[in-house]
């Protein structure tokens, strides 16, 4: 568990409603301080304990708790504003992108997804390129079918659904069935713009 340092907990305290016409001693800052770093079942240092009023430090303990609380609410909305601005700068990538005609005609969550996946090395060195291999080996022999390269794209797009909400949130609904087939073709159309041009080595 993460140790906080009084000062932390003394500026918080000060920064308490409650607090604001009333002083807050550096020893009340300690006392909090170590039952949060403790937890509210152990006994306060003899230098820390009170000769008179509240020998249970219910107060203090219900401060340490606060403190806690506090801390795992910044924790959300910290990562709430990071999942905004990730998602605001992929929007303005898919503005700037021109890729003649490649992503303007799918709907905005189907683009969203793409750009991720394009942008994930992992997905492009065990997915993507894999899947280009196969379906150029099925070109080469004449068998091959666009059903057949839907079908494939869509193990990497499932895939790359799934790091999604892991990295942003969400769940399993975020990415409809019909997104998903949609970004399935769009790949599968540009893989034959991409083999009639031998764009890789391995389609020559």
């Amino acid at each position: 568990m993460k140790r906080f340092k009084i000062s932390e907990v003394h500026r918080w305290l000060n920064k308490l409603p409650e607090n604001k016409w009333r002083k807050i001693y550096k020893v009340d800052a300690k006392r909090v301080a170590h039952f949060i770093n403790h937890g509210g079942n152990v006994e306060l240092p003899s230098t820390l304990k009170r000769k008179f009023g509240d020998s249970g430090f219910v107060r203090e303990k219900k401060l340490a708790k606060g403190f806690l609380l506090n801390k795992i609410d910044e924790k959300k909305q910290n990562e709430s504003i990071f999942r905004s601005l990730v998602k605001e700068l992929i929007y303005e990538e898919i503005k700037k992108l021109d890729r003649s005609g490649i992503l303007k005609e799918i709907s905005t969550e189907s683009r969203e997804l793409r750009l991720y996946i394009d942008n994930n090395a992992g997905l492009y060195k065990t997915r993507y390129i894999p899947i280009l291999k196969n379906l150029s080996k099925f070109k080469k022999k004449g068998k091959y079918k666009s059903k057949l390269a839907i079908k494939a794209f869509m193990y990497l797009i499932d895939d790359g659904a799934k790091l999604y909400v892991k990295d942003f949130g969400g769940d399993t609904k975020t990415f409809s069935k019909e997104h998903k087939l949609e970004l399935a073709k769009d790949y599968a159309e540009e893989f034959e713009s991409q083999y009639n041009n031998q764009e890789f080595n391995f389609m020559k």
